[in-house]
C-alpha cells in the first residue's frame, strides 16, 4: 500500500517486503539485549573535507538530505513505517541535535563503535579526530548498498548546499515500495505456498556446517566488526586470476569462506550440507530514478536459501556460486514478483517459534557489496576544493548469532568484514578465519597458476 498523508504533518504506510522481517528480529532482539537491535548497520567513510569548520556544514547537509529524502527520518511503530515532519524549527532542531553527532572522544570509527549508544532513529556522527562520518540505522530502513548509496546523496549535499530548506511538504517524497515501483499484483496463492514451501525447506536444513559458536548457550555479549583488506597490487592480481579462470571475486572468496569454515567445523552440526543464504541487490532491476542514490533510504534487496552439498572442490563451489549469482535474476522477471511472498515466508516462518527452537546457524552470511565506486565517488568538486573519500568500511550488529562477512572493493583493495558477537565467537578464533580465507585465496587464484594448474 502506499503512503497515506493521515493527518497535516504525519504519513504512514504499512511494511512492506523485507521490512516485516528485519522488523520482527530487531523486536525479538531488543527484547533479549537492552534494546540492542541486530542487523544494525554501521557504514564508515573516511574523508578529507576542504571546510575550516566542518561541524555546521556537515550538520546543514544532515537536514539538507532529510528535506530531499524524508524517508531517511521514518521511524516504525508495530507494523506500520511513519514519517512526520517538524511542526517547528525547534523541533527540527531537536532531531538534528538526536541523530547529528559527533563523536570527539573517539580516536576512529572502530573505537566509536565499541562505545556506540543505543539510538532508535537514523544518525549520522562525526569522528574529528579520524574524519570519518559514520552511518548508523536499523537494517529495515536501509539495505547495505542502500548504505553506500547514502554516503553518495549525502556528499553531493555537502558539496552543493541547498541555502533555504522548507521543510513541511517534503513528505510528497516519500519513496513507495518496490511490489508498487514495480506494479505487481498481490501474490497469488500457489506463488506464496512456493515460497512457503521454500523456506520451510531452508528451516529443515539448516544449520549446516558452521564453525564454534555459542550462539543460544552463552550470555550476549559485544557486537563486533574486524576487517582485513589486501594491497591494491595483490588485489589486481586477484581479479586478474579471476577474469582468466571465469568467475567474479564474490564467487571466489564466498568459496574462500565455505573452505576456511569446514576446516574447523563445529562436531555438533552436519557436515554433509552448507546451508546459508545469498543476497542480491535489486536496484538495477528499478526503472530511473530509483536505481540511484536519489532513493537511499530503502530496503531493495532480496535474499534467497542456498545449499551445497559437501564435501566440494574449491572451484566446483566458485562456479555454482557464480551460476546462482548469475540467473538468480538476470533474465528472470518471475524471480522479481516472487520477491514480495519470499519476504512474507522469512518473516512469517523464520521467527515462528518452532524455528526459534532450533540450534542457531554458526556459519556467517556472506554478501558482496561489489565495488564501492558504483555507488561512492572518490571525489566530490566544492567550488575550487573537493572532498575526497579515502576509505569505506561496512559491518553489521550481531546480537543473537548469525555473523556475516561483507565483502567489497574499494580503491582497488579487496577487503573483507567478519561481524559477530563476542560472546559467541572468540576474536582471535575470527582473525584467524579471515587469515585463512586469503591463504585460500591466494592459493587457489594466484599459486596455483604460478605451478600451472
Amino acid at each position: 500500500m502506499p503512503w497515506n498523508r493521515v493527518s497535516e504533518t504525519r504519513w504512514e504506510r504499512p511494511l512492506s517486503g523485507y521490512e516485516n522481517f528485519f522488523v520482527g528480529v530487531a523486536s525479538l532482539t531488543a527484547g533479549l539485549s537492552g534494546g540492542r537491535e541486530h542487523f544494525n548497520i554501521f557504514c564508515a567513510i573516511k574523508v578529507e573535507l576542504p571546510f575550516a569548520d566542518p561541524i555546521p556544514v556537515l550538520r546543514h547537509a544532515w537536514k539538507q538530505l532529510r528535506h530531499d529524502q524524508p524517508q531517511i527520518a521514518s521511524t516504525v511503530e508495530g507494523t506500520t513505517k511513519i514519517y512526520e515532519t517538524p511542526v517547528s524549527e525547534e523541533a527540527l532542531e531537536q532531531w538534528l541535535d538526536k541523530t547529528f553527532l559527533v563523536a570527539r572522544d573517539a580516536e576512529d570509527a572502530d573505537g566509536l563503535y565499541k562505545n556506540i549508544p543505543i539510538n532508535e532513529e537514523t544518525s549520522l556522527y562525526y569522528v574529528p579526530n579520524s574524519q570519518e562520518l559514520v552511518l548508523r540505522t536499523s537494517h529495515y530502513n536501509f539495505d547495505g548498498v542502500g548504505a553506500l548509496l547514502f554516503w553518495d546523496a549525502y556528499l553531493k549535499a555537502l558539496a552543493s548546499p541547498s541555502p533555504d530548506i522548507k521543510f513541511g511538504e517534503e513528505g510528497v517524497r516519500l519513496d513507495p515500495t518496490m511490489k508498487e515501483i514495480l506494479g505487481h499484483p498481490d501474490a497469488s496463492r500457489e506463488l506464496q505456498s512456493e515460497a512457503d514451501a521454500l523456506v520451510a525447506k531452508f528451516i529443515d536444513a539448516s544449520p549446516g556446517i558452521g564453525p564454534e559458536n555459542k550462539a543460544g548457550l552463552a550470555p550476549i555479549g559485544r557486537a563486533c566488526n574486524i576487517s582485513v583488506a589486501f594491497t591494491a597490487d595483490k588485489s589486481a592480481a586477484l581479479f586478474a586470476a579471476c577474469r582468466r579462470k571465469g568467475v567474479t571475486v564474490t564467487s571466489a572468496a564466498h568459496a574462500a569462506y565455505i573452505a576456511t569454515i569446514s576446516h574447523h567445523t563445529d562436531p555438533s552440526t552436519r557436515q554433509d550440507e552448507y546451508v546459508s543464504s545469498i543476497a542480491y541487490n535489486l536496484r538495477d532491476y528499478l526503472p530511473a530514478s530509483y536505481n540511484t542514490s536519489q532513493h537511499a533510504a530503502n530496503v531493495w534487496y532480496a535474499a534467497h536459501p542456498f545449499h551445497l552439498p559437501l564435501p566440494m572442490s574449491f572451484w566446483d563451489m566458485a562456479r555454482e556460486i557464480g551460476r546462482v549469482n548469475s540467473t538468480a535474476y538476470k533474465g528472470n522477471p518471475r524471480a522479481l514478483e516472487f520477491r514480495e511472498p519470499l519476504s512474507q515466508s522469512l518473516a512469517k516462518l523464520m521467527l515462528a517459534p518452532e524455528a526459534l527452537q532450533k540450534p542457531i546457524a554458526k556459519d556467517a552470511f556472506v554478501s558482496s557489496l561489489g565495488v564501492v565506486e558504483k555507488f561512492i565517488q572518490r571525489e566530490y568538486k566544492h567550488g575550487e576544493n573537493s572532498i575526497n573519500v579515502l576509505d569505506v568500511k561496512q559491518g553489521l550488529d550481531v546480537i543473537m548469532g548469525f555473523s556475516s562477512v561483507h565483502i567489497l572493493t574499494f580503491a582497488d583493495r579487496l577487503r573483507f568484514t567478519y561481524s559477530f558477537n563476542d560472546g559467541y565467537e572468540d576474536p582471535e578464533e575470527i582473525r584467524k578465519h579471515l587469515a585463512e580465507m586469503i591463504v585460500v585465496l591466494e592459493a587457489e587464484l594466484l599459486e596455483a597458476e604460478l605451478l600451472g594448474h
